[in-house]
């Protein structure tokens, strides 16, 4: 596994997105562009949208779960912030479905599963690596809950409003090497937990899922344009988006994907 791991990483190097200099986090959307736009970061979310691929009502959970923690393991870390960190406008569903594409496939997380954030935690806790990645996110960003450990007296002093994240590169590190984890199931904190309990669900939910340590003020809106497979080496992910121009056949399983997860009733008999 390590051999083929930096044999796959050697590959990243010829990707055209592998010097760019990330900022802040960009739309899903234009994300999905650009990683469209380029042969080796196309080539690899091809292989993984292969693998993770619902047949019917079935997949392989742990496999394309494997597969997602590999995907973002073995590319630069700029990149990985690209795909692993890009945020969306709450009332752009296209782009929110993208992202669930790109952070929380509907094979490795299912999206019709909604459960507590206080099960979601716990479930983390009773898988070895899914727990040993929680405790390094807590360490790295959220060092008042780490402090407090599983002292729950602790966790209810902690005022959400004065709750802040790290937000540095091994937090950002951190993050991103949860995804593809149980953390990224979709949780609710509902009316029917006690008071104490909904407080350390929306704890929970604030630190998984509000991305308030990268989210930029204002997200950009998704371009049109989804880009040519040659990009110049540029040094910022907008001017790559910007650079783009035409879409070959090499991207078309994607683009496929993407139209039958984010619209079903055209993209049904795509793929």
């Amino acid at each position: 596994t390590d051999a083929l791991h930096t044999n796959i990483k050697r590959e990243w190097e010829f990707s055209a997105l592998a010097n760019l200099e990330f900022k802040t986090s960009m739309s899903c959307f234009e994300v999905a562009a650009l990683c469209l736009s380029d042969q080796v970061c196309n080539r690899y979310l091809a292989a993984l949208m292969m693998i993770c691929k619902v047949n019917g009502n079935t997949c392989n959970i742990t496999e394309c779960q494997r597969t997602i923690q590999s995907f973002y393991a073995t590319m630069p870390f700029g990149i990985s912030q690209l795909l692993g960190l890009c945020d969306c406008n709450q009332f752009n569903e296209d782009c929110q479905r993208t992202g669930d594409v790109l952070h929380r496939n509907p094979c490795a997380i299912p999206a019709d599963i909604s459960t507590s954030c206080l099960n979601v935690i716990q479930s983390c806790l009773e898988d070895e690596l899914c727990r040993l990645r929680y405790e390094t996110f807590k360490s790295k960003c959220w060092t008042f809950v780490h402090w407090c450990g599983s002292d729950e007296n602790c966790l209810l002093d902690i005022n959400l409003e004065d709750l802040s994240c790290s937000g540095h590169d091994d937090c950002k590190r951190a993050y991103i090497s949860t995804l593809g984890t149980k953390l990224h199931m979709q949780c609710t904190c509902g009316p029917e937990l006690s008071t104490e309990n909904q407080h350390l669900c929306r704890l929970f939910y604030h630190m998984l899922y509000s991305k308030s340590c990268f989210r930029s003020k204002d997200v950009a809106p998704p371009k049109q344009d989804l880009g040519s497979t040659a990009l110049p080496r540029s040094s910022t992910p907008h001017q790559l988006l910007k650079s783009s121009t035409s879409i070959s056949n090499y991207n078309m399983f994607i683009i496929a994907y993407f139209i039958s997860v984010l619209h079903p009733e055209k993209g049904k008999n795509t793929i």
